[in-house]
């Protein structure tokens, strides 16, 4: 068993700040890792399953509070083999943006100032496995790989734009729209006045959705054939309201005009599939011996008379004195008797015909007891 783990802090101006931890445990048979991020100024950053740090795409200044688990586990025995990751995070989004434009007409020049703004937040969970079953015959493979993500947000967008035929001067950026729009708008801001739109929605929902595929193959039990088999789907579901108003005024009518509207919108989806597939592998030597047995045909067999398994023998001495042994029965050495070739069982004409296997070019014949082919 072994591990490590790595900590990180950060601290900036404007009061920007960072933290994340990863940890990691590891033996033969599993794997499981855990990490925690936050901070206000790298959006989406994420350990990845090996520890290693990934920043997100574009670096957005958003706040980020994010949770993950990496688990693989495996039997010894090879008969599972779980492995897959989990995350919670929540995520916080602002967006602001400005804009002064000066466009020149020969009747005069049209002063125009804009700002956008809009503040998004996401809650989400997601989650996915892959899970790998083997039993210990081996007989049946599985493999199953489900997956889930869950997501509750909430969005609030606005706008505002006014257009003046004479300049403005601003002490900052944006001061003439905070005027205009405020609870007390400043009387020369109305006097030359153009025309103004302020927008503003709010959009909140949630979505669901999840699914996966399950594959798998089972061996037919003596046989070289096997089935496959494949299945799957996946289901999703959002809901979700918006609420748009807006507020217009013009120099022919300077009071202004109020609009609201809702939206709601649900949509379901979903889709399923299976399939099988038999895989028919011919093995012509063992199918045939289904259709061709032997009958009652069996080989006679002669040998001659055994030997005997005994004898008596005197034996001498190397030294010259003649020694007479007792003639005690002792084991010798048996001959390998003699057998006459089997002769191959008889075969009917019928099960002659009943072994031919035809193909486009070729006819192969099959004797029971010579297992000869010919061609024709």
């Amino acid at each position: 068993m072994s591990g490590f783990a790595n900590v990180g802090g950060a601290y900036g101006t404007d009061g920007h700040y960072g933290a994340r931890l990863f940890g990691l445990r590891f033996t033969k048979q599993s794997r499981i890792g855990m990490y925690a991020n936050i901070n206000d100024f790298m959006g989406g950053s994420f350990y990845d399953a090996n520890g290693n740090w990934q920043n997100a795409n574009g670096g957005s200044m958003a706040t980020t509070k994010d949770v993950g688990f990496y688990y693989l586990i495996k039997d010894r025995k090879q008969r599972f083999k779980v492995d897959g990751s989990t995350r919670f995070w929540y995520l916080e989004t602002p967006t602001e943006s400005k804009t002064s434009t000066t466009t020149f007409f020969d009747t005069g020049d049209v002063f125009s100032r804009s700002r956008q703004r809009s503040v998004a937040h996401e809650l989400v969970a997601d989650a996915a496995f892959n899970i790998r079953i083997t039993p210990p015959e081996k007989n049946l493979y599985l493999n199953l790989n489900p997956q889930f993500n869950y997501k509750n947000y909430d969005r609030t967008d606005g706008s505002q734009t006014a257009d003046w035929n004479s300049a403005l001067t601003e002490r900052y950026m944006g001061e003439a729209l905070d005027s205009l729009f405020g609870p007390d708008a400043a009387s020369h801001l109305r006097e030359n006045l153009i025309s103004s739109l302020e927008t503003n929605s709010l959009a909140k929902g949630h979505s669901f959705r999840g699914g996966g595929t399950l594959q798998g193959s089972w061996r037919v039990p003596n046989s070289p054939d096997a089935v496959d088999f494949s299945a799957g789907g996946n289901y999703n579901y959002t809901a979700d309201r918006t609420l748009r108003t807006s507020t217009t005024t013009n120099q022919a009518d300077p009071m202004p005009g109020d609009e609201a509207r809702f939206t709601d919108r649900t949509a379901k989806n979903y889709n399923f599939f299976a399939n099988g597939t038999y895989n028919f592998q011919w093995n012509f030597g063992d199918r045939m011996s289904f259709f061709a047995r032997p009958t009652t045909d069996t080989a006679t067999t002669t040998s001659r008379p055994a030997t005997p398994t005994t004898c008596s023998k005197v034996r001498r001495s190397t030294r010259g004195a003649s020694t007479s042994w007792p003639r005690t029965a002792r084991p010798c050495k048996t001959r390998s008797t003699r057998r006459t070739p089997t002769t191959p069982p008889v075969v009917s004409k019928a099960t002659r015909e009943a072994c031919c296997w035809a193909s486009a070019n070729r006819l192969t014949l099959i004797e029971v007891g010579r297992s000869t082919s010919r061609p024709l």
